[in-house]
Order: C-alpha cells, then sequence, then structure tokens
C-alpha cells in the first residue's frame, strides 16, 4: 500500500523537458533556455576533460611500463588523473539523474562523440 506522498514523489522521477533546473549544487541553477544551453556547453566541455584525462592517464601507464619508472612522481600523476576521472563521471552521472532530457542527450552525445573522436585520433597516432 502506498501513501499519497510516495506515490507523488514517484512520479517525480520520470524524464521531463524544462529549461528551470538546480544542476548539482545550489549555486548552480538555471531557469531559462539560455542557462540551459549554457549548462549543455558545460556538461560537454565536462565529457572532453574526462576523455583528456583517460587519455592522458593511458599514455602514464604506457611510460610507467616501457621505461620501467613507477617512482613516486608518476605514481601521484596516475592518481590524480584517476581521481579527475572518477570525480568527473560521478557527477555526470548525478547530473544525468535529474532526468533532465536535455541534459541528458547532452551527456550521452557528447561522451559517445568524444570518445569517437579520440578513439579515431589515437588509431592515427599509433599508426605513424
Amino acid at each position: 500500500e502506498c501513501s499519497s506522498t510516495s506515490a507523488a514523489s514517484m512520479s517525480a522521477m520520470s524524464f521531463h523537458f524544462g529549461a528551470e533546473e538546480t544542476v548539482l549544487f545550489d549555486f548552480w541553477k538555471f531557469n531559462s533556455t539560455w542557462g540551459l544551453i549554457l549548462t549543455c556547453v558545460i556538461l560537454v566541455a565536462l565529457s572532453v576533460m574526462k576523455e583528456l584525462a583517460k587519455t592522458l592517464r593511458s599514455r602514464n601507464a604506457k611510460v610507467m611500463k616501457t621505461k620501467f619508472v613507477r617512482n613516486l612522481y608518476t605514481r601521484g600523476i596516475d592518481l590524480l588523473l584517476h581521481f579527475i576521472i572518477m570525480t568527473i563521471s560521478y557527477f555526470l552521472m548525478v547530473i544525468f539523474m535529474n532526468l533532465n532530457v536535455w541534459m541528458s542527450i547532452t551527456i550521452v552525445v557528447a561522451e559517445v562523440l568524444v570518445q569517437a573522436i579520440s578513439a579515431y585520433c589515437t588509431g592515427n597516432c599509433d599508426e605513424k
């Protein structure tokens, strides 16, 4: 048996179209189409930063394997990059869970495009 409050909160958990959201923190709010567009640009930038950190971490791992460099500095860089990747990933996941259709589409499309571009660039760089 569901109470009316739990039923109301369950119905609120659905995808919605809107230009009025609080995103991640209380200071990150928008209430206009321009605010939504700016937020989507920020989400694309976060996706790019995450992929850049993944690429740098992968290159750092190759350096550590090929040159047997396992000093504190390279380990520290690896941990920092891992921290950045995990933080951005969880931020994007929680933002997706706002269930705003526009932000969700932006995150998925940005992640796919950035991954495809990264794979293409990595493949071309490895061939040379």
